[in-house]
Parts: C-alpha cells; structure tokens; sequence
C-alpha cells in the first residue's frame, strides 16, 4: 500500500518536466556573456601556394572530402601542400593517379 501511495497518479496537472518558459525568463549565464577576441590577423599557411587565387576554393573544397572520407575510398591521409604540389607538378603524380583511382572504385 505504501508502494501504491508513491506511484505517480495519472493525474495530468503535475507533469513530470517542466513546461516551456520564455528565454527572459531564465537566469544569465555568465560564461555567455564573455564574447571571444576576433583574430588579429587571418592564418596564412607555411608555404607559398603556386594555384592561382580562384582556384583555392576548388582545391580546399576536394582536400576537405578526401581528408574527411579518407577512410571510406581508402586513400592515405596527406597535407594540402601535398595535394598542391600535384596538381602543380608537370608530370603525372602518384598522389593524383591514386585519389583518382580511389575515388572510381567507390
């Protein structure tokens, strides 16, 4: 009986979660409050890349995927100078020959 007695009741006018309360309502959080500085200046890499400008975006965008789902088309992990490199070189490079060979067997 004294199980009985501590059994929630099908009673609807106390709900086990609390009802949505306006934001303003909540109390400040503090650790909001404090905004984090903008960089002073923006990353420049390491290394002089020899693509033109326009085509950055292209090369980042294709770098992103591989190194993403790297794993996936089974390709070994590899810098974006590495990737640059490739695609500047005269020659054929092994780098190409093998992302573009993963990449078809997927």
């Amino acid at each position: 009986s004294a199980l009985l007695a501590s059994w929630p009741s099908d009673d609807k006018s106390s709900p086990l979660l609390p009802l949505p309360i306006d934001d303003s309502l909540l109390p400040a959080d503090p650790s909001l409050q404090a905004r984090p500085e903008p960089l002073s200046s923006l990353f420049v890499p390491d290394t002089d890349l020899c693509l033109p400008s326009e085509l950055l975006g292209h090369v980042l965008m294709a770098w992103d995927f591989t190194t993403r789902f790297g794993r996936i088309v089974k390709v070994s992990p590899f810098a974006l100078e590495d990737l640059v490199g490739a695609l500047c070189a005269p020659a054929d490079s092994p780098l190409l020959t093998e992302l573009f060979h993963a990449l078809l067997a997927h």
